[in-house]
């Protein structure tokens, strides 16, 4: 009886942890320039939250879980093609609906070097690093040719 019970324990133990982990928000940083950056570290009161070695032109790191609740705000470091190293920090809006779903950050660094941030708040499930539920105005958000509205 014993044996069963450590069994069913440790099968369900990576539901829950996986459960827990769904809740936390989403980190994601994208590069909008056309250069590639290098070092790019996101951080909250002194703690790195995500680390990319090198983002290409026009790409993106994956978004990892972080946590931690939505801060008011969030420091982003890298160096750019110059080899200066830059650092902003950037206000974090908490999205316009409230809900139950997954709070998901992106930053974007600007061809300017300024630092663009998103926050918007998805329901269900996430399958791709593509990021479908930002609004327009993020530079990778999907769009087709002849649908956007002008």
């Amino acid at each position: 009886m014993r044996a069963l019970l450590i069994v069913s324990i440790m099968m369900c133990f990576p539901l829950f942890c996986g459960c827990a982990s769904s809740r936390m928000p989403r980190l994601g940083v994208y590069n909008a320039t056309d250069t590639p950056v290098s070092d790019v570290v996101v951080r909250h009161e002194n703690t790195a939250l995500l680390a990319a070695p090198a983002l290409g032109a026009r790409a993106g790191a994956e978004p990892k879980p972080v946590a931690l609740a939505l801060p008011a705000t969030i420091t982003m470091e890298w160096t750019d093609s110059d080899g200066t190293r830059v650092n902003r920090t950037v206000p974090l809006e908490p999205p316009a609906a409230r809900g139950r779903g997954r709070v998901r950050i992106g930053l974007q660094i600007q061809p300017t070097n300024a630092v663009k941030a998103f926050v918007t708040q998805r329901s269900g499930r996430e399958g791709s690093a593509v990021p479908w539920g930002y609004e327009p105005g993020f530079d990778g958000a999907v769009s087709i040719p002849g649908l956007a509205p002008e």
